[in-house]
């Protein structure tokens, strides 16, 4: 046995723990505002002592980033488990955006008061580190959309100079307006009475005939300069 390698039951349940209180964490923030939840709050619905938490987590703030990484997680094995058992045919691009934002929207709903109390809670400074996860968590999830896209256009040879374009500027936008939709309950400020199934499938379609119509018609409005 190496001995500079690893302990995988002390990991093991490290780790175990740590899910617990960020599980503990997530319940007390969809019933709680962020400012009324203590350390000792979330400790004790974990099951470990505050100890244990300093043990983990830095502070509450640091918790927050644990958190949003929960999240980023969430969806990621929400998407992957929305495409379990598609590999054996090829899904239509409408079904692939379908899929995977319904596995967001399902994520979303659940975990909707706790997104927002973490991104209003989270330190201005911190915005940037943020973004990075956010980044990364788009070239792992929504980069794998966009490949199926991508092949798919591949396949049916309407693949242009733009598609790469085009498809990555559609998974942000429908996924953007999910999450305001769902998150921040964008929807509620304009008069549109949808449900959040209807909406993903009203995204889907309209993400799909943006991306085909940039590959038929790749105009460009024309700029005017002063």
């Amino acid at each position: 046995m190496n001995p500079a390698g690893p302990l995988p039951a002390l990991q093991a349940r490290s780790r175990k723990t740590a899910r617990a209180i960020l599980d503990s964490a997530l319940a007390l923030l969809a019933t709680k505002e962020y400012s009324e939840v203590s350390v000792s709050d979330i400790a004790g619905r974990a099951g470990v002592s505050v100890g244990g938490f300093y043990a983990r987590f830095a502070s509450k703030a640091a918790l927050l980033h644990a958190l949003d990484d929960q999240i980023h997680h969430l969806v990621a094995d929400a998407v992957e488990s929305a495409f379990a058992g598609t590999e054996e045919r090829e899904l239509e691009p409408v079904e692939i955006l379908h899929c995977y934002l319904r596995a967001v929207a399902e994520v979303l709903r659940q975990h909707r008061v706790s997104i927002d109390q973490i991104r209003r809670h989270a330190h201005p400074d911190d915005a940037t580190l943020f973004v990075e996860r956010a980044r990364g968590y788009y070239e792992s999830v929504g980069g794998g959309v966009r490949d199926r896209l991508l092949a798919h256009l591949e396949r049916e040879g309407r693949r242009s100079a733009r598609a790469g374009l085009a498809v990555n500027l559609a998974i942000y936008i429908v996924s953007a307006t999910l999450r305001d939709a769902v998150v921040a309950q964008g929807l509620k400020a304009v008069p549109v009475a949808i449900d959040t199934d209807s909406l993903v499938r009203e995204l889907a379609s309209a993400a799909v005939a943006y991306i085909y119509q940039s590959q038929q018609n790749p105009t460009r409005i024309p700029i005017t300069k002063r």
